[in-house]
């Protein structure tokens, strides 16, 4: 099997998080009707922002929307593999930073010889390191300053705990 299409799911969820004086954070959700488009999100959570920062004396730190989907098609998941243990690759930006993209329960198959470094050689990576930074023709992915991701640097295998490439 293969995912063949995506099902929105539920509506589309706008969040607030906030952080106070102390550095501690907190959020809030609301959900959108699934038929809301970007633009009618983001007016609808700048009005909603604006709202409740005349309440609150935390600051308002970050905005978002979200949509969810539930892929048709999806293979189950494998016997002996683990969602704690995942593939992560380093991204370099337009700017010199590195950005990193991951995929959680890696096949060993695209471990190089055992190891905990990834194949970048292999045809079903290339594919996704591929579509890290062209896109998809329609859209390129970008960094969290909106920075062209340009080369992949590294594929590693991490325990979900592990830090560094």
């Amino acid at each position: 099997m293969a995912i063949t299409a995506l099902t929105p799911t539920g509506g589309i969820t706008g969040s607030i998080a906030y952080t106070d004086e102390s550095n501690r954070s907190s959020s809030s959700e609301v959900v959108m009707p699934a038929a809301t488009t970007l633009a009618q999100a983001q007016g609808f959570m700048l009005a909603l922002a604006q709202a409740v920062e005349t309440l609150t004396d935390a600051q308002v730190r970050r905005v978002s929307v979200s949509a969810g989907f539930d892929p048709t098609g999806a293979d189950p998941a494998v016997k002996g593999n683990t969602v704690e243990e995942k593939a992560v690759f380093g991204v370099k930006t337009a700017v010199g930073k590195t950005a990193q993209f991951s995929v959680p329960a890696i096949n060993i198959a695209y471990r190089q010889n055992g190891t905990r470094t990834v194949d970048l050689a292999n045809a079903d990576i290339t594919a996704l390191t591929n579509l890290l930074i062209n896109g998809n023709g329609t859209v390129t992915p970008v960094d969290t300053n909106a920075q062209d991701l340009v080369q992949v640097l590294y594929g590693r295998v991490r325990k979900r705990a592990d830090s560094g490439p």
